[in-house]
C-alpha cells in the first residue's frame, strides 16, 4: 500500500513537472507575454482642460481640441498638446502596468517542486522502512510465540 501511495505521489509529481516544463517552454517561445492582449487605453489633457488625447498601444488614437486652442500662438499649442499626449500615453503606461500580473518564476517553481518531490520520496522511504521493520518484528514475535 506504501509502495502504490508513493507510485502515485510520484506519477502526479512527475505530471506537474511536465506541466511546467511545458509552460517554461511556451514562455520562452513567447519573447513578450501579453503583447497581443489589448490595453487600457490611456488619456490625458493639457493644464487648462482645452486639449483631451486618448492613447492606445503606445499610439495616439484621438486628439480633441477646444476652439479656444486655436487662438493660441502655434508655439503654445504645439507645448499643450505635447503637455496631453504625454499625459495620455503615461495614463495609458500606468494602467498596462497595473493590469500585468506579476510573471512566474518557472524555473523556482520548477526547482521547488522537484525539492518537495525528492523530500517526499525520502519521507516516503522512510515510512516504509518503518513498516517494514515493524512487520517484521511482528513476525518474527509470532514466530517466537509459536515455538514456544
Amino acid at each position: 500500500m506504501v509502495d502504490a501511495q508513493g507510485s502515485e505521489l510520484e506519477r502526479r509529481l512527475q505530471d506537474a513537472r511536465r506541466q511546467l516544463d511545458a509552460l517554461r517552454a511556451d514562455a520562452a517561445r513567447t519573447e513578450h507575454p501579453g503583447d497581443d492582449v489589448q490595453a487600457e487605453p490611456g488619456h490625458g489633457q493639457d493644464t487648462e482642460g482645452q486639449i483631451h488625447v486618448t492613447a492606445a498601444q503606445g499610439r495616439v488614437t484621438r486628439l480633441e481640441l477646444d476652439p479656444r486652442v486655436l487662438r493660441l500662438e502655434p508655439e503654445r499649442i504645439g507645448e499643450r498638446i505635447t503637455e496631453a499626449v504625454n499625459a495620455a500615453l503615461d495614463d495609458m503606461r500606468s494602467k498596462a502596468t497595473a493590469e500585468q500580473t506579476p510573471p512566474v518564476d518557472l524555473t523556482a517553481l520548477l526547482a521547488s517542486l522537484r525539492d518537495v518531490q525528492e523530500q517526499g520520496l525520502r519521507q516516503m522511504a522512510l515510512i516504509s522502512q518503518g513498516i517494514e521493520n515493524a512487520v517484521a518484528r511482528i513476525q518474527a514475535g509470532i514466530r517466537r510465540a509459536q515455538a514456544r
